[in-house]
């Protein structure tokens, strides 16, 4: 369902050290998971890199076997409308 493989994701592009880095994230169908972490550690930032607000500096961000960072702009809106919600 969620497949993250390789995800880096930096703010500004000549930053040194990645804003996140994750090597692997794999949530299968009906799995369920609890997200936490202290303030700044990138909990926003994976929940917009997994609704396509935001494009992972490299790596894949896979969900729904649709790869989010290869598709535009547009795409990626019309996948978070028909597939995504989130509630801040």
């Amino acid at each position: 369902m969620i497949n993250l493989k390789n995800v880096t994701f930096k703010w500004h592009k000549n930053d040194n050290a990645p804003t996140l880095s994750i090597s692997e994230l794999i949530i299968k169908k009906g799995q369920h998971v609890f997200l936490h972490g202290p303030s700044g550690s990138g909990k926003s930032t994976l929940l917009a890199l997994l609704g396509g607000i935001n494009t992972a500096t490299s790596g894949d961000v896979v969900i729904l076997s649709q790869n989010l960072n290869t598709q535009s702009n547009t795409k990626r809106d019309a996948f978070r409308a028909d597939h995504i919600g989130t509630i801040f």
